[in-house]
């Protein structure tokens, strides 16, 4: 019988706690009415969501960090493919607002001596 009463008391306790909690949520969920910014969070589940967050933010974190890296090798890249281009055929192209480009010859006496045309796609 010991062992029935350890359970029957461990189910009430755990009801107990649940009934609290549901009480809670419901006074949340009326003040939320009232507040539309307020969240509502059963306080049970609060440690298990928080451990959630924080893992996702490190998460974030990482892949912010290999974005910028990607980013930064991708523009190292781009810059020594225009380096190159330019020192192969001896004009730079420069991208301007809307699809017009700027072609510059890097023998040009006058840096605005220079063609300008519009990208047609």
């Amino acid at each position: 019988e010991s062992v029935l009463d350890a359970a029957v008391a461990k189910h009430e306790s755990q009801l107990a706690l649940l009934k609290k909690d549901n009480e809670e949520l419901r006074a949340q969920l009326n003040a939320a009415c009232f507040a539309p910014s307020a969240s509502v969070v059963a306080p049970a589940a609060d440690v298990g969501l928080r451990f959630e967050v924080d893992q996702l933010r490190e998460k974030v974190k990482k892949e912010e960090k290999s974005r910028s890296r990607l980013e930064q090798l991708m523009k190292s890249k781009v810059r020594e493919y225009r380096d190159i281009v330019s020192s192969v055929i001896g004009y730079k192209i420069e991208l301007l607002a809307d699809n017009m480009c700027k072609l510059r010859s890097k023998y040009a006496e006058k840096s605005d001596d220079c063609l300008k045309f519009k990208v047609m796609n």
